[in-house]
């Protein structure tokens, strides 16, 4: 709690003048001061974390500027234990800031309050020299996320994660393994972290740290999973929106749409294989699936004009058709994951995956397995597969789909391309499409 004001002096010199800058604060529990310095226009200097036990009472003079109107950004953090020894963890109690101008006397004073300006605003709008990077998240079952870069960051430099959800901020300190930074504190479900890493050389300076930065990843959110009990929910509302249309259609084949250059290399170059691949952000953000399980997604859904197959495409010019018995066989497990809409029509995603494999342990762990021959999306019936009309059922196959291979089986009359007409940009789009936040009819 809150006791006798606590004080510290940095000493900053720019273009124009010097400035004593005074901070105070009152919170007991701040451990650490972040130090954070910009230039006019948002470019960014340096950054300093200030231990404030047993500080110095002289005064800390930190890097000249060589322009005048900088910004001194503070944030009292304190550490937080963790059991990961390579990293240190802080969270943000407080902060302030003041620009430094020309009109500006020698001494100005920063008072730190509850009012915490979020980091994101001293650092993913910080413009660098750098090109961002990518930043990708990993969950495993039953509470362990993990933070990944997409490229890999010299093991000699020192990385800081920064996360923020509403008033609660964190900053990470650690290296960052090839294998990605498990995140040390626990995450409700449902919830969205959103956060940047910063790749920096870490240097000591008068007894405390210096952090230049090198590289900045782009802003990136970090998505708590879904439990199971939200997924009843969600499948729930799924079956209730399905009884405005309850008529079903026999599913024949399965299809999957891409550009004719893809299909193209696929079978002229890899044999007629079809290479699965991670599972974007399609969807409802919060799906145990995403950026956690490979798979190539297929469709059962007939165009309810014609009850054919659709003609055109918003994923590619080029169709490939499979029996649906090469895919949905007594090997496989089936799993209900989302019921999303993207404005303009709903969809239900249903995973299928080989039994006991591992993505199917994964499926077990966190999905709703159905039974497949009881359920109202996917089911079989005697020798039959059908589906709903009253939504898109689409289906990601968790496995590699060897087209050569398939063809040799039901030949090349049923397992086949054909051409068709694309919409939009006549390709998926980078990361998937996320779901209409908005609906009431398909968010919990």
């Amino acid at each position: 709690m809150a006791s006798n004001f606590k004080s510290f002096a940095l000493s900053l010199r720019t273009e124009t003048n010097d400035v004593n800058v005074t901070l105070s604060w009152s919170d007991d529990e701040v451990t650490h001061l972040f130090v954070v310095v910009y230039k006019p226009l948002g470019s960014y200097h340096a950054m300093y974390l200030i231990e404030t036990e047993d500080l110095d009472p002289e005064e800390l003079t930190l890097d000249p500027t060589d322009d005048g109107g900088p910004t001194v950004l503070v944030y009292g953090v304190k550490i937080v234990p963790t059991v990961q020894q390579s990293l240190r963890m802080f969270q943000v109690l407080n902060s302030g800031s003041v620009t430094v101008g020309i009109f500006t006397g020698p001494e100005v004073s920063v008072t730190l309050n509850n009012s915490k300006t979020p980091l994101t605003t001293s650092l993913v709008y910080t413009k660098m020299a750098m090109e961002d990077f990518e930043v990708s998240t990993r969950y495993t079952p039953p509470a362990d996320y993990k933070i990944l870069t997409e490229q890999s960051l010299p093991d000699a430099s020192t990385t800081l994660i920064y996360l923020h959800r509403d008033d609660t901020q964190y900053l990470l300190e650690t290296p960052m393994p090839a294998l990605g930074v498990k995140v040390p504190f626990p995450l409700p479900p449902r919830q969205a972290y959103n956060g940047i890493v910063l790749q920096t050389t870490r240097t000591d300076h008068h007894g405390h740290i210096k952090y230049q930065c090198q590289r900045k990843s782009k802003g990136f959110t970090l998505n708590s999973v879904m439990t199971k009990d939200d997924l009843e929910r969600l499948k729930a509302k799924a079956e209730l929106f399905m009884l405005r249309h309850q008529s079903t259609h026999e599913v024949k084949v399965m299809f999957r749409n891409k550009p004719r250059e893809k299909m193209d290399d696929i079978m002229e170059n890899k044999a007629g294989l079809m290479k699965k691949y991670i599972k974007d952000r399609n969807g409802d953000a919060h799906s145990p699936i995403n950026n956690n399980i490979d798979g190539l997604f297929f469709s059962v859904s007939l165009d309810r004009g014609t009850l054919n197959i659709p003609t055109f495409s918003y994923y590619g010019n080029r169709r490939l058709d499979v029996p649906v018995e090469g895919l949905f066989t007594q090997n496989t497990n089936i799993y209900f994951t989302d019921f999303y809409c993207t404005y303009s029509a709903h969809y239900v995603t249903v995973v299928m995956t080989i039994k006991d494999s591992d993505t199917d342990r994964f499926c077990e762990a966190t999905l709703l397995q159905l039974d497949p021959c009881d359920n109202p999306f996917l089911y079989r019936e005697g020798l039959t597969v059908h589906t709903t009309r009253a939504l898109h059922v689409e289906v990601l196959y968790t496995e590699d789909v060897n087209i050569t291979a398939l063809q040799e089986q039901y030949g090349t009359e049923r397992v086949c391309f054909s051409n068709t007409r694309a919409l939009g940009s006549g390709q998926s789009t980078k990361h998937g499409l996320p779901k209409n936040k908005r609906c009431v009819i398909c968010n919990l």
